[in-house]
C-alpha cells in the first residue's frame, strides 16, 4: 500500500479499519454498470444505492465513468477541491 499512496500508511490504515466498522456492503445489489464486475461493481452499487453524491477512487477503469445516476465519480483531489 505505501507504494501507492505517498501519506502516512497507518493513519490510512487506521481510517480504514475504522471504516470497516460502520461500512455495511449491500452485497446483493444488482450490477447495472456496464463493463465493471465483482468487488467494483458491489461498490457502486452499494453507494448510488445510499444516494451518495461522490464515489472518490484511483482506479482509472470507474474514473472513466465519470457520472453514474447524478453520482459523480472523481479522484481525491478534485473532490477535495470542491471541499476545501
Amino acid at each position: 500500500m505505501s507504494h501507492k499512496f505517498r501519506e502516512d500508511t497507518v493513519g490510512i490504515g487506521r481510517f480504514l479499519e475504522a471504516l470497516l466498522k460502520v461500512l455495511v456492503l449491500k452485497m446483493d445489489a444488482p450490477c447495472d454498470v456496464p463493463d465493471l464486475s465483482g468487488s467494483d461493481c458491489i461498490l457502486l452499487s452499494t453507494a448510488r444505492g445510499a444516494g451518495c453524491d461522490f464515489f472518490v477512487t484511483g482506479d482509472k477503469k470507474i474514473l472513466n465513468l465519470g457520472c453514474i445516476g447524478g453520482m459523480r465519480i472523481v479522484n481525491s483531489r478534485e473532490f477535495l477541491k470542491e471541499f476545501p
